[in-house]
């Protein structure tokens, strides 16, 4: 067996003294997984049920709640996947809206992990909503505003790129790829074409 260490000494001696605070046990899932002497098999089942206790005391963070998604994505247990991804979106969108501006989310990552979800499982209709949904509360994430667009592009709907962002001239992607979708636009498609030849 692996002998305690400084660390599993100091963490013992914290969780003793504040049995309710969370971040040890996301500490001790990092630090797991750097214990190389360790099977992996056993690294990563310590390190996830980490989490799992960390989530257990802080069921809102964020943090928490991604890491264990996307390790638990890694591994395609999908019905665990959906139900983290699902609430940490809810919470930042309840936490952005709380501030009084959405404006300011505390992070659009959730927000980007749900959809990307949902897109990857093929649910068009909910993942528009969702790609919509990142772009209310984070109007400048071009990430979202290109996602937004390919889906539409795949039901033939070409909106011009300031329907889908009010940030649009930010995310030149956008108009690239509108006007490749416009035949009536071809001096515009060829001068699309010389420029990004000229990256």
């Amino acid at each position: 067996d692996r002998q305690p260490g400084i660390f599993d000494t100091m963490a013992a001696e914290l969780e003793r003294r504040h049995p309710s605070f969370a971040p040890i046990h996301g500490l001790r899932s990092a630090q797991i997984q750097t214990l190389w002497e360790v099977p992996v098999e056993i690294r990563q089942a310590q390190a996830v049920q980490e989490l799992r206790k960390a989530r257990k005391i802080e069921p809102e963070n964020l943090r928490y709640a991604m890491k264990l998604a996307n390790w638990l994505k890694q591994r395609e247990k999908n019905r665990e996947v959906l139900q983290l991804l699902r609430k940490a979106k809810e919470h930042a969108v309840e936490i952005s809206s709380k501030q009084g501006s959405v404006g300011i989310l505390r992070n659009h990552m959730a927000l980007d992990l749900w959809a990307t979800y949902v897109e990857g499982q093929g649910w068009r209709d909910e993942a528009e909503q969702a790609w919509r949904e990142a772009l209310m509360f984070a109007p400048h994430n071009c990430t979202a505003a290109r996602h937004l667009q390919g889906l539409y592009q795949q039901r033939n709907y070409h909106p011009r790129p300031e329907e889908i962002s009010t940030y649009a001239s930010e995310c030149p992607s956008l108009r690239e790829s509108w006007i490749r979708n416009q035949p009536e636009l071809l001096e515009e498609r060829i001068s699309v074409v010389q420029n990004r030849s000229l990256r």
